[in-house]
């Protein structure tokens, strides 16, 4: 719902505010990334929450033909839907998927630790 209510501000700022030449407008009390409640402007909000496909790295996936790994965290407040969005391509097997359970977006503290393991394993076994 979030994610809903984030985009269809995006598209009001861009109607009133960055299409109409007014990017350089400020808000302020806007959540922005994980930034509650700061400064940002009209243009930067409409560029992150817009619907371009080009800045979403989950629509890239399928056309990479190199072995990939996406490793996602189980409580990514940031890029929220990220293993159902990729769960047709690592079912194919055409990415490699790993959940670290109960990591955020930064995976911090010994999170980092399993995030090196999946990384070293994936490499192991030769990108697969």
């Amino acid at each position: 719902m979030r994610r809903f209510v984030v985009a269809l501000v995006a598209t009001f700022v861009f109607a009133g505010g960055a299409a109409a030449g007014n990017g350089d407008t400020m808000m302020a009390h806007t959540d922005f990334l994980y930034c509650p409640g700061g400064t940002v402007s009209a243009a930067s909000f409409v560029s992150y929450y817009g619907d371009d496909t080009c800045l979403d790295t989950r629509h890239h996936l399928p056309a990479i033909t190199k072995p990939v790994l996406v490793v996602a965290g189980s409580d990514d407040q940031i890029v929220r839907g990220l293993p159902e969005a990729i769960a047709p391509l690592a079912a194919s097997g055409a990415i490699a998927y790993v959940d670290i359970e109960d990591a955020d977006h930064f995976f911090l503290d010994f999170f980092t630790e399993d995030l090196a393991d999946a990384m070293i394993a994936f490499a192991d076994a030769g990108g697969s």
